[in-house]
């Protein structure tokens, strides 16, 4: 007599790369991380791996929930192989068949470290990126386009950059970037003017190892708030009074 073996996927487990920036939480209660050369998307409610998408040739340093809406349904990854890839979510994202390789972004020569993201009112966005080729990119998309450009890109020769940071200056459309990395400084850039270069204008001390992590925000004054982690165990609050 025949039998038939019925059986079922019952769980997946996939490990995460060992990157500062690998895994990332977004709005849509979704985890993404890097697994060796593939993106995770894993779903906390359901306990499981949803997905992995295929794209990258080297391992998989970041991964970044982009600064688009509520939903946040662009995930952005970066590479040793030196790409960006944006992965477009459709639905609830948490079926395979959801998720869709949307651009490619390539510029830079070596691993891409760290991603930073923001969104204008116009619905323009803005992608800072760092490399260990030694170089920060800045990207843009137009709101009425799918496509991307850099529109700069700042030399750091042999300093190694680790993390950055973009926003825009609260009451004004111009742009500010913060950089950080092995000279223990943070970097401050700003647009002088709208669809300007971002310039340099300061380097902040303070920290005094490496600076690993950067984050913008502003209090309930609309005052510019700046976050900074380094390897000297201490993190540190900035506070700015722009003029704009």
């Amino acid at each position: 007599m025949d039998k038939t073996l019925a059986v079922d996927l019952q769980f997946v487990s996939a490990g995460c790369n060992r990157a500062p920036n690998a895994a990332s939480w977004g709005q849509s209660d979704l985890l993404a991380y890097g697994t060796n050369c593939l993106v995770t998307i894993y779903d906390p409610k359901a306990v499981r791996v949803i997905c992995t998408l295929q794209g990258h040739q080297g391992r998989v340093n970041v991964t970044h929930w982009a600064a688009t809406n509520s939903q946040q349904n662009e995930l952005f990854s970066s590479a040793s192989d030196g790409t960006i890839l944006l992965w477009k979510m459709e639905a609830d994202g948490r079926h395979f068949s959801h998720w869709s390789l949307a651009s490619t972004l390539a510029g830079h020569t070596d691993a891409v470290t760290c991603l930073s993201s923001y969104q204008t009112a116009a619905g323009v966005l803005f992608l800072a990126s760092t490399s260990a080729d030694g170089t920060v990119k800045i990207w843009k998309r137009d709101a009425t386009s799918s496509d991307w450009s850099c529109i700069q890109t700042i030399q750091y020769g042999p300093k190694i950059i680790e993390t950055v940071a973009i926003t825009s200056i609260p009451n004004s459309n111009r742009l500010i970037l913060a950089t950080g990395g092995v000279d223990c400084k943070i970097h401050l850039y700003i647009q002088q003017d709208v669809d300007g270069p971002l310039l340099h204008i300061t380097g902040m001390q303070g920290h005094l190892d490496w600076i690993r992590a950067l984050s913008f925000a502003t209090d309930d004054s609309g005052h510019l708030l700046l976050a900074s982690a380094s390897q000297d165990n201490n993190i540190r609050l900035w506070k700015f009074q722009l003029e704009t």
